[in-house]
């Protein structure tokens, strides 16, 4: 873990990340890796929609509701 803000106790690794990602602009990332993560989340979201009516899915998501 990253030190927090006043060094005294370390920064959970969400906060981290959220911190490092906040200065962060599209701008600055290489279009390769824009475009990697535009077709990363096309999938994931495909995956999420065709999987809905899944029922086994749909018993896994009631399990962990």
């Amino acid at each position: 873990m990253e030190a927090g803000h006043d060094g005294a106790e370390p920064m959970p690794p969400t906060d981290a990340l959220a911190a490092h990602l906040a200065g962060v602009s599209a701008a600055t990332v290489p279009e390769a890796v824009r475009d990697r993560a535009g077709l990363v989340l096309a999938d994931t979201l495909g995956a999420i929609i065709a999987g809905q009516g899944d029922p086994a899915v749909a018993a896994t998501a009631r399990r962990h509701a």
